[in-house]
């Protein structure tokens, strides 16, 4: 007992306080820079209300040397207390000099022995770092650390802007959603909008300054790694006069010479350093081993005869090798394995390249004006991401407002009049929103849409899967289409999609009328035969009609008979079912006119049933059978079970009354819409569709 199961596995808060012997504060703040959380055991030790850690964890956590450091910072702050309640301020100040510094460098390494683990978990560390950078400063929220942050935010704004890394964008209510991709990884993240945020007393701000302790130096590590990669110099150079003037991310600069020459010096000493090395090292093996290496000399006529009289002794070997030709196989077959392992890490790099280009490129050709009531660094990081040109009204601005190089004025307001807004020049004048919707879609979306004073069209979400969730706004599906002529997007792939829909809708439709038909069905009925495929027979139009006859006579009586083994179809019907297809086959006219009298009373009459209605028949009998399975295996489920399974309906059933409440508000929107549309208006459209 204690030495196995879940009593030796977990262990309660408290007893690894004891442990440990530190404070709950300083233990919650252990486990925060260790990344250390609470688990859930199977079955609870000493009560519900408890709080359980691994006891791995916590042995994990015993020999940390930050440990010691708590105790070094509780002693200094024994002193402070009694220096200061003595009066003795000198004393006081000259203790806090030798305050007890913590470095956090070794739980970086420890913490993600890769760096892709390190990209990996960047999502909370870029949404935190940006959130303390729109914080004022007050109580633990310090100036210091509040300006580091901004600094640290402008320099990963920096670097996705220069590497073309920005994928998505899209702007709510909470603010700005960032999506890049870093190394193959994407990484999200939140920037809060440029307004004057209020500290809500309810959130302990102990909690997200420890967090925020070990974030600033893990992201930069992270930053000096990925600008090293590059080759870029870190931290980037701050022009202070374009920083003074405003023109936020324009204002940086990072050089590949200084890095470069940086590098080079420290290769150069650590080469003549070793080759120093290497030579005195060979200068010592040489004095030591003189002797040995004689004596080597002297005895090497002994040990070749020896091993040639071995040789002698030893039966005579095959001619043939059989071990060559083997591995000169083996060798062929890998060298033509790594060749097409190459070639087709080619192709996918290469596709990979034209599609960061093709991205890259967006806005290669264009140059862009922003007005002063648009926020300038969400402009300029989304612009630069892929390749615009960014000026605005202001110090520093690289072209002036009446330049007629700009190509796009971005305003947020109405615009008297265009014509001579800028002098005269030929632009288009454009919303924010227009930016943010060409980056999501990959193309350049219309600029007529976006006009100023115009009512812009859905922003969209680039994080909602509109497959998953079961319904396509319209706006997309205009989207979609640009897309595919931009060969963006593939073709297949919306038509798959649609279809998909299509399909479920019906599928759905014919489940609803059947299910009002199978009340009194018991029986399981298997036809392999399909409604589809016998209308196709049917309406299908060959050459000689005989041939067209006796092919649909077979195919009856394959139905007849399949459906009476099972339906237990009396023999009399099955021959007057016979006598009257020998009376039809006289001549094809006969037939085909008396094949339609025949269609209505077959579904009525039970002693004369058609193929069609023998099938329908069939269908809802199989139907019958899939919901009693059904219902039997819904019986048959544990209590847990059949609660997770209704939960589940329960979440399929709120989608889907959500997909058609937006179906119902489409409808009724468009509805309105042609409502207030003129008739000049109705006609326009139609011309365009």
């Amino acid at each position: 007992k204690g030495k196995a199961g879940p009593n030796a596995e977990f262990i309660t808060r408290s007893a690894a306080m004891r442990k440990l012997q530190i404070t709950l504060k300083d233990f919650r703040r252990l486990c925060i820079l260790k990344g250390v959380y609470p688990r859930v055991p199977t079955k609870p030790l000493k009560g519900v209300d408890k709080i359980y850690y691994d006891v791995k964890d916590i042995s994990y956590i015993a020999n940390e040397p930050l440990l010691e450091k708590f105790r070094e910072f509780k002693a200094f702050m024994k002193k402070i207390r009694r220096a200061a309640g003595r009066n003795q301020f000198t004393e006081a100040r000259r203790v806090n000099e030798l305050k007890p510094r913590m470095v956090l460098d070794h739980l970086v390494k420890e913490r993600y022995p890769r760096f892709i683990d390190a990209v990996r978990d960047l999502d909370d560390c870029l949404c935190m770092i940006h959130l303390f950078a729109a914080l004022p400063s007050a109580g633990r929220i310090t100036a210091e650390r509040t300006s580091a942050c901004a600094k640290l935010s402008r320099e990963w704004q920096y670097f996705v802007s220069k590497s073309h890394s920005l994928r998505k964008v899209f702007v709510s209510v909470k603010g700005i959603y960032y999506q890049a991709e870093v190394m193959g990884e994407t990484i999200n993240w939140l920037v809060p909008h440029a307004f004057t945020q209020h500290i809500p007393p309810a959130v302990d701000f102990r909690v997200m300054v420890t967090f925020m302790e070990f974030y600033e130096i893990f992201f930069k590590f992270v930053l000096y790694k990925l600008y090293a990669k590059e080759g870029w110099q870190y931290p980037p150079q701050v022009d202070e006069k374009l920083d003074l003037a405003g023109c936020c991310l324009l204002a940086m600069k990072s050089d590949n010479s200084s890095t470069a020459a940086t590098v080079s010096t420290k290769e150069s000493k650590k080469v003549a350093a070793a080759a120093a090395d290497s030579s005195a090292k060979k200068a010592q093996v040489t004095a030591v081993d003189a002797k040995e290496f004689a004596g080597q000399v002297k005895s090497l006529p002994e040990f070749l005869k020896q091993q040639q009289d071995e040789e002698d002794d030893d039966e005579e070997e095959d001619d043939l090798d059989i071990s060559a030709p083997l591995t000169a196989a083996f060798s062929d077959l890998q060298r033509h394995a790594t060749e097409d392992d190459d070639n087709d890490r080619e192709v996918f790099q290469r596709s990979e390249a034209a599609q960061q280009d093709q991205r890259a490129n967006l806005f290669n050709k264009l140059t862009f004006f922003v007005n002063r009531e648009v926020p300038l660094s969400i402009m300029q990081l989304c612009i630069t991401a892929f390749g615009g040109r960014v000026s605005w009204d202001g110090p520093g601005a690289p072209y002036a407002s009446d330049d007629r190089s700009i190509t796009h004025h971005v305003v947020d307001r109405p615009v008297q009049n265009q014509a001579t807004a800028a002098g005269s020049v030929a632009r288009e004048y454009i919303q924010p929103q227009w930016v943010f919707d060409s980056i999501n879609a990959g193309v350049l979306l219309p600029v007529r849409l976006y006009a100023p004073g115009a009512k812009l069209p859905p922003h969209l979400s680039p994080f909602v899967d509109d497959e998953k969730e079961g319904y396509l706004p319209r706006f997309r599906e205009e989207v979609q289409k640009l897309q595919i002529e931009a060969g963006v997007l593939d073709g297949s792939a919306v038509t798959t999609t649609t279809e998909k829909a299509a399909s479920s809708k019906a599928s759905k439709s014919t489940n609803s009328k059947t299910t009002a038909n199978v009340a009194g069905k018991k029986r399981a009925i298997d036809v392999d035969e399909d409604e589809s495929s016998e209308e196709e027979e049917e309406e299908e139009d060959s050459e000689s009609e005989e041939e067209e006859e006796d092919s649909e006579e077979d195919d009856e009586e394959e139905v007849d008979s399949e459906a009476e083994e099972l339906l237990e179809v009396p023999t009399s019907s099955k021959q007057s079912s016979k006598q009257n297809n020998s009376s039809n086959n006289s001549s094809s006219s006969s037939k085909k006119a008396a094949a339609k009298p025949e269609a209505q009373p077959a579904t009525t009459t039970s002693n004369k049933k058609g193929p069609k209605a023998i099938v329908q028949q069939a269908k809802v009998a199989k139907q019958s059978e899939a919901e009693e399975l059904h219902e039997l295996s819904v019986s048959m489920m544990s209590k847990k079970t059949k609660k997770l399974y209704d939960k589940m309906q329960y979440g399929i059933q709120q989608k889907q009354e959500g997909v058609k409440r937006l179906e119902d508000k489409r409808r009724a929107v468009e509805k309105a819409a042609d409502a207030s549309t003129t008739p000049k208006q109705q006609t326009k459209k139609q011309r365009r569709a």
